[in-house]
């Protein structure tokens, strides 16, 4: 998971050039409530990376790197039941925009994007164990996931197992970034571990990463956007 990947690269580079640091992670449920948590100083950074539209209007509040994935390189799939045949068969944007889709307003890019595309049946649901029992109970047909690294792409959650659409991906719009307080630590971290998270993209080496984990998953490298396909 890209998550996972950015947390390991954010702490090996937290151990190796701020190794006085004591690092203590703390779990926070919502994705807009720890940029409000960065803001007010009450974490030093975020471990993992947002939105660049989430971040930018706070840009006064915080220090944001530069983006870890740019625009155009978070690729995810849409994912089904098993039994929905009208889902397995999308081929179009026009037959995309007659399911219910489910998501997140608070997860920008994708609420968005599907905005951008014309989807009239999104359903703004918070979790992610909700979407799953959407979608696996019929209250919805699809909702947006990267791919998993496991050959078969399947998503397995909580006795649940969705499928991807086959062939067909949705590119989300808008850049990843690591992000910092106006704190002492956050201060050392946008000086020393921003410009290293930096050359590790510079390198090739975050791409590796994400695709040994399956974000950039290769099985699905000659699928097609579903947003260029024929209306």
């Amino acid at each position: 998971r890209r998550d996972v990947v950015e947390l390991a690269l954010f702490m090996r580079e937290m151990h190796r050039l701020l190794p006085e640091i004591k690092v203590e992670l703390i779990s926070i449920d919502s994705y807009a409530e720890g940029i409000e948590q960065l803001r007010a100083g009450q974490i030093s950074a975020l471990a993992t990376t947002s939105w660049q539209q989430d971040l930018a209007p706070y840009s006064s509040d915080i220090i944001i790197s530069n983006a870890l994935l740019k625009d155009g390189q978070s690729i995810v799939g849409l994912y089904t039941r098993e039994n929905n045949a009208k889902a397995l068969a999308v081929n179009t944007l026009d037959d995309l925009r007659t399911l219910k889709i489910a998501s997140n307003k608070d997860w920008s890019a994708d609420w968005h994007t599907l905005a951008e595309l014309g989807m009239h049946h999104c359903l703004d649901v918070k979790t992610w164990r909700q979407m799953i029992y959407l979608v696996s109970g019929q209250e919805a047909d699809i909702l947006l996931a990267p791919f998993p690294s496991r050959d078969n792409l399947n998503i397995e959650f909580d006795g649940c197992v969705l499928i991807p659409i086959p062939g067909r991906i949705m590119v989300l719009h808008g850049s990843r970034h690591f992000a910092a307080a106006h704190t002492k630590v956050g201060y050392l971290i946008a000086e020393r571990i921003f410009p290293a998270l930096d050359a590790l993209v510079n390198n090739g080496e975050v791409k590796r990463a994400l695709t040994e984990c399956g974000f950039l998953n290769k099985s699905t490298a000659t699928w097609q956007n579903i947003a260029q396909q024929p209306m």
